[in-house]
């Protein structure tokens, strides 16, 4: 009798394990399923972060023609003169509308680029446009003071360190430990900011991007040649940015300060600006000003570096602006124009 029900036990105890056994492959299955979908909706994320219009090909170079003498012998032995080399930029300039009285300070050209820098003034107010139209676009460079993002020094050192022609202040990359910052096609710092970044890309286009979330290896391997990580964006698309985007990280959107901007109205054709302030001569700009004014040059897109006493314009020796703090303060970057005799 005990040995029947000890049999007859059997079935009912094989079903169980085999119950639990499909249980757990579906289970398993199940699990699975949703790390797979985790992963392809994380690799889908990533992706939307890279700004869609930076080309992942590079362009080939081609190598400017060295200057020619100012003299040549002709075929009859004689000295004829030879004119000096022009920039083949294909960009005709000085056909900004300046709001404002405007005074022509230089107007540089050789066969690798071309800039009008034009002081502009009107009541308390000064600044400086420079309208440049390039060759190539790997004429726009960028220096640390000292070859080190932490070190510090004037825009006019670095600019004569580096043989530069032309050079504005840069966005003072290290003055913070964070933001991601690609220079001359070299990732120096891949930890991402709060900040939107200029994107400079290989055909030499502004864009835009959030950085947080973003990877500066991503976004280098994308085809970028600079970043800036300041801010903010002034205008997108040929449209001031809106009041909300500027007040969400910037303080100082409701005073007049020195500005140093830089924007871009066409193919290989940029616009800088800098702005005096903190002066009587010069109260500087709002934010809002700052907008209106490159929307009011025609850009289509713009974006703000570092100012205050930082905001500085440099040509060819000497600087042409006035900066707030007595003489320059001490920056750790600079954007800066060679041009064919440097």
């Amino acid at each position: 009798m005990n040995k029947k029900n000890e049999g007859s036990g059997y079935l009912p105890k094989i079903l169980c394990i085999a119950l639990i056994f499909v249980v757990g492959l579906l289970c398993i299955s199940s699990a699975q399923g949703s790390i797979g979908d985790l992963l392809t909706a994380g690799s889908t994320d990533a992706q939307a972060t890279l700004p869609v219009n930076i080309p992942t090909v590079r362009p080939t170079l081609t190598p400017t023609p060295a200057p020619t003498a100012s003299n040549s012998q002709s075929a009859s032995g004689g000295n004829v003169p030879t004119p000096s080399p022009t920039a083949t930029t294909g960009t005709v300039l000085g056909q900004l509308v300046h709001n404002g009285t405007a005074e022509e300070i230089a107007h540089h050209t050789d066969s690798e680029l071309e800039f009008i820098i034009t002081r502009v003034t009107r009541e308390n107010l000064v600044y400086y446009a420079v309208e440049i139209a390039l060759t190539s676009p790997y004429q726009l460079l960028t220096a640390f003071a000292g070859n080190r993002i932490t070190n510090r020094d004037y825009t006019s050192s670095i600019a004569e360190s580096n043989n530069a022609l032309l050079a504005i202040n840069g966005d003072f990359c290290g003055y913070n430990s964070n933001g991601i910052i690609i220079r001359n096609g070299i990732l120096y710092r891949d930890t991402a900011s709060s900040r939107s970044m200029l994107i400079y890309d290989g055909n030499g286009n502004f864009s835009f991007m959030p950085e947080e979330g973003a990877s500066g290896q991503a976004v280098l391997d994308a085809g970028a040649f600079h970043t800036f990580s300041f801010g903010p964006v002034l205008v997108e698309n040929g449209q001031p940015t809106s009041d909300e985007v500027i007040e969400a990280h910037f303080l100082s959107h409701r005073v007049r300060e020195p500005r140093t901007a830089i924007g871009q109205l066409g193919p290989l054709h940029y616009l800088i600006l800098v702005v005096d302030g903190r002066q009587e001569s010069s109260q500087g700009m709002l934010f809002s000003e700052l907008q209106q004014t490159f929307a009011d040059y025609g850009v289509i897109s713009a974006y703000n570096l570092d100012g205050g006493g930082s905001a500085t314009l440099y040509y060819n020796g000497e600087v042409l602006n006035s900066p707030c703090v007595e003489g320059e303060r001490q920056v750790s970057d600079i954007i800066f124009f060679k041009g064919a005799q440097s």
